[in-house]
């Protein structure tokens, strides 16, 4: 079912052709009235639908931008991580490697490591 305002107009531009056939044309006064009056249902909804999209694409390239800011935020905190990242894995490798006994025999209460063979003398 159609508003009335659709049905309305429709009857007046019928009415008008049919009465431009019989030389009975409309006014320009009558013309600015039409263009005066409301749009249409489909017009207005058709606006109303169109304010909606723009305002959905609004808020999505808000959105955009924020998790533009937000990543680059994160990217930039890792790169701060970054070095400490290196030394922690710098000190990984070293306390992995194994160390080669040394030859020479250590005195008890200096730290030495072969503690058992320079008591044995």
């Amino acid at each position: 079912m159609q508003p009335p305002t659709i049905i309305h107009k429709q009857q007046q531009s019928r009415r008008c052709n049919n009465n431009r056939s019989t030389t009975h044309t409309m006014s320009t006064s009558q013309q600015q009235q039409q263009a005066a009056e409301p749009d249409s249902y489909f017009e207005r909804e058709r606006q109303k639908l169109i304010q909606e999209i723009s305002s959905g694409f609004e808020d999505l390239l808000t959105h955009t931008n924020v998790l533009n800011r937000t990543l680059e935020e994160v990217y930039g905190v890792g790169k701060d991580f970054n070095t400490v990242a290196e030394l922690w894995g710098q000190f990984q490798k070293m306390a992995q490697t194994k160390q080669e006994p040394t030859s020479e025999t250590g005195v008890p209460g200096t730290g030495g490591r072969n503690f058992g063979a320079s008591v044995a003398r």
